[in-house]
């Protein structure tokens, strides 16, 4: 059995979060940027694609835009396969033990 000592955190690697915040070089960046810098948005959904990470991925492997979907990791991806598929007076069924997003 594993023993963490007391005065060590427990470190928790399923979260996706960082326990020790950004790195310096973060702050040195942001305090130096702009407000347009900070807050520049892509309009590329005039165009009527996600964004230039979509177009250029559906290009170099040969697939329609549309079918590429971009998250921010594993539990985004599976929202918005939730959000997509499942209407909202269906029931969807989860095991008792699983991950701890569902």
């Amino acid at each position: 059995m594993l023993t963490i000592p007391k005065n060590r955190p427990i470190i928790y690697l399923d979260r996706n979060e960082n326990q020790f915040g950004p790195a310096p070089e973060c702050f040195s960046i942001l305090q130096s940027a702009t407000k347009n810098e900070i807050s520049n948005y892509s309009r590329d959904f005039m165009r009527g694609v996600k964004s230039i990470l979509s177009e250029t991925l559906a290009r170099e492997f040969d697939l329609p835009e549309p079918s590429i979907l971009l998250s921010y990791g594993s539990e985004d991806m599976l929202k918005q396969i939730v959000h997509c598929y499942l209407a909202g007076n269906e029931t969807m069924m989860v095991p008792k033990h699983s991950w701890w997003y569902y």
